[in-house]
Formats: C-alpha cells, sequence, structure tokens
C-alpha cells in the first residue's frame, strides 16, 4: 500500500464475526481531508467535490513536518480554506504556510494543517451536487 496510501488513501480496518463480509473482515472506510482536497464530483465531474460529512472523525496522527510542507504545492489551497472553514474545522490564512523555522505562527499553522489534512476524516459523505 505504500506510503501515499498511509498518508492520503482511504482506510480499511475491523474484523468482524458477522456473514456477508469476505473471510470475516469487514471495511470502515475514512476519507482523509487531504484526499478529499483532490477529488472530482463523480456524478457531475466538478471540482471540487462539495460534500456535507454525516460523520466526522478525528484520529490523531504523529506530525510529519516534511510530508506537510511537501504536500502544500499539491494542494488547492483557497479549496482547503473552504472546507476547513465549512466544517469549522479552522480559519486558515489567505496564502498557504511558508517552511521558514524562524517564523512562530509558520510553524501553528503547519501543525494546525497537519490536524485538518491528516487528523480530520470523515467516515460517511454525502455529495452535493
Amino acid at each position: 500500500r505504500g506510503i501515499w496510501s498511509k498518508y492520503c488513501g482511504i482506510i480499511s480496518v475491523g474484523r468482524s464475526g458477522r456473514g456477508g463480509s469476505v473471510s470475516g473482515f469487514s471495511q470502515i472506510r475514512r476519507m482523509r481531508l487531504l484526499t478529499h482536497n483532490m477529488l472530482l464530483c463523480p456524478k457531475t465531474k466538478t471540482y471540487p467535490l462539495r460534500l456535507v460529512p454525516t460523520e466526522l472523525e478525528t484520529i490523531e496522527t504523529e506530525y510529519n513536518h516534511d510530508f506537510i510542507v511537501s504536500m502544500i504545492p499539491r494542494l488547492d489551497w483557497n479549496v482547503l480554506r473552504s472546507t476547513a472553514a465549512d466544517l469549522k474545522l479552522a480559519e486558515l490564512p489567505e496564502s498557504p504556510p511558508t517552511d521558514d523555522p524562524n517564523d512562530e505562527n509558520n510553524q501553528q499553522l503547519l501543525m494546525t494543517l497537519h490536524t485538518i489534512l491528516m487528523d480530520v476524516s470523515t467516515r460517511r459523505i454525502h455529495c452535493l451536487d
């Protein structure tokens, strides 16, 4: 599954003793907001995928500064700002953070960004389109 799956993909976990699942395993799928930032609506093919999560979950992960900094150029910052505001997670600034180790506010923003992208996931979504 590799590092991309670990950080961006859909997480599958769980074991079920009930019938109807393959080899006794059931899958609980979670989508991190990092993944959401890159998706189109499957129905209308519009970007960004506008969604209303019916179940948000926060699972704290270890902060990975280098990974977050490397992902910033790949993000659609305006979509991320809008999603974070819609979900009442954080008010992000108009421009993305830089990797300036001397700027304490910038470092705090990188940690907030890690929380939004990596720790918050949704288990059930409803597409608005």
